[in-house]
């Protein structure tokens, strides 16, 4: 277990993804798949703190410090703590912890684990690869997700499925492949979103997606 230390609208669109590649020059060393090319993404927009498309390492505005201190340290885990930190830490859409990590059982076994921030969740999800981190956040009227990573499986896709008070049946995109990436969805609600990620390959009858559907990585 690890200390926390205190170490993101533009305008509305249709979702449309592309992959893009993972920069060699990024300390993040995650894949990451962006919505409408030619949208200016959620970091771009003026801001108090520094924000980023999923996956992107914060980058401050112009005159900030990228310093901000927590008010208070909880305990978590190596990789939730790696995951926070490479989106910006204190400084990210999450913001500070509220909670330590919380371990996550389905139907009385110990499926992951996850923690809380000011604006968002980072889950954990194990069964679709040890190392798979799911991160969740709002930030001015869209709610971000980004996970990583899937190794030692890698897909041909991803499925996203997110759900609020204003979808409760929920709605699926297709986005990216590999074994890392991201998007984003306007809001239509204040409410919180929640979403799940499916990793898939294309077989001879269809989709294969032997993994099943992460835990869910919520906005709150």
């Amino acid at each position: 277990m690890h200390t926390l230390d205190r170490s993101r609208t533009q305008r509305s669109h249709r979702i449309r993804n592309a992959t893009i590649g993972l920069a060699a020059a990024s300390a993040v060393g995650l894949g990451v798949t962006a919505a409408i090319p030619g949208d200016p993404p959620p970091n771009r927009a003026p801001h108090t703190a520094a924000q980023k498309a999923p996956g992107v390492r914060a980058l401050s505005a112009p005159g900030q410090s990228t310093s901000t201190v927590c008010k208070k340290n909880y305990p978590t885990t190596k990789r939730i703590k790696a995951r926070w930190e490479q989106l910006g830490g204190s400084n990210s859409g999450l913001g500070c912890p509220r909670t330590g990590v919380k371990n996550v059982f389905v139907n009385g076994h110990f499926k992951g684990e996850r923690q809380y921030f000011e604006h968002g969740t980072i889950t954990r999800s194990p069964a679709q690869g040890e190392g798979m981190v799911i991160a969740a956040w709002d930030t001015n009227g869209y709610a971000m997700v980004n996970w990583s990573t899937t190794r030692p499986f890698f897909y041909h896709h991803f499925l996203v499925r997110y759900y609020s008070a204003a979808d409760y049946g929920g709605t699926q995109i297709q986005v990216g492949r590999g074994n890392s990436g991201g998007t984003w969805v306007q809001k239509r609600t204040n409410g919180e979103y929640r979403f799940i990620i499916e990793g898939c390959d294309d077989g001879p009858f269809g989709k294969v997606c032997r993994q099943g559907w992460t835990l869910s990585a919520t906005t709150r």
